[in-house]
């Protein structure tokens, strides 16, 4: 019997576990769900050489945790709740889900921010809880968020808000990947590395569809202006790290670009109303 060839190409059933091990990775990164982490490999070079790709369906998981979101809007709004109330529900029941991955990497840069010009911290991660500069961010970014949802006038707006807003906030974070690089000395960097131009283009990709797909007509000003924060975030934040990406500056990015778009949200729905 004649022996198979070094590079055979895996079957549809090896291809489709790839493709759940890509999504289990994307999950367990972005929430604290428990159960998921069982889909994963028990090889860490296995995991290592996934967690790249599963950049690519970072918008489906924010997309999802922007439905939870709304979920819990709607059940609070239907309970009779005011939407002072409402809105730092949705958004600490969010945080849970999350388990704050985000706004703890918004802290450590913000922190990291504040040090500037002087000693420069090898390990910014170990950065995100030591200053207070981090956390006052973090909150006026909460208290931004609370009050933008509070304005929205519908659940279903609320709904399309949070599922556009966590979609496309976590669709840019790839091509930022990719356009900086890794940097070597940071944990998240050297494990998700720097995604090839494929999986770039289908993260965006997807982000749009799903993007689109919600808001449609008004799509197009909200994901535009998000995308201009993201990108000058990511060219003045670069100065900084060597022109290489860390955890907390692509954590940094999906939390402004998550701000802008739902504020972007708010004042397409002010305009429509005038």
């Amino acid at each position: 019997m004649s022996e198979l060839p070094p590079d055979v190409p895996p079957s549809r059933a090896e291809r489709h576990a790839s493709l759940w091990t890509e999504c289990a990775i994307a999950i367990v990164y972005l929430t604290r769900l428990p159960f998921v982490s069982r889909l994963l490999p028990e090889s860490e070079e296995e995991r290592s050489k996934l967690s790249a790709r599963s950049l690519t369906w970072f918008p489906l998981v924010g997309a999802l945790i922007g439905l939870f979101g709304g979920a819990v809007d709607a059940l609070a709004s239907f309970m009779g709740l005011p939407p002072y109330v409402v809105a730092p529900m949705t958004l600490i029941c969010m945080l849970w889900l999350t388990g704050a991955v985000h706004e703890n990497g918004l802290a450590g840069l913000v922190n990291y921010l504040s040090r500037l010009p002087g000693a420069v911290p090898k390990d910014l991660v170990n950065e995100s809880q030591n200053l207070a500069y981090g956390n006052i961010a973090v909150l006026m970014g909460l208290a931004i968020r609370a009050a933008a949802l509070a304005t929205l006038s519908e659940s279903e707006t609320v709904f399309a808000a949070l599922i556009v807003a966590g979609a496309w906030s976590r669709a840019v974070m790839a091509p930022v990947a990719a356009w900086l690089g890794p940097d070597p000395n940071d944990a998240f960097a050297a494990r998700f590395g720097r995604p090839s131009g494929l999986r770039v283009v289908m993260s965006l990709a997807l982000g749009l569809m799903i993007s689109f797909s919600v808001l449609q007509s008004t799509c197009g000003p909200v994901i535009g202006a998000a995308t201009i924060v993201a990108l000058a975030l990511a060219l003045a934040a670069s100065r900084f790290q060597s022109h290489r990406y860390n955890g907390p500056l692509l954590n940094s990015i999906q939390q402004l670009t998550e701000l802008t778009a739902l504020l972007m949200i708010v004042i397409m729905q002010g305009i429509a109303v005038n």
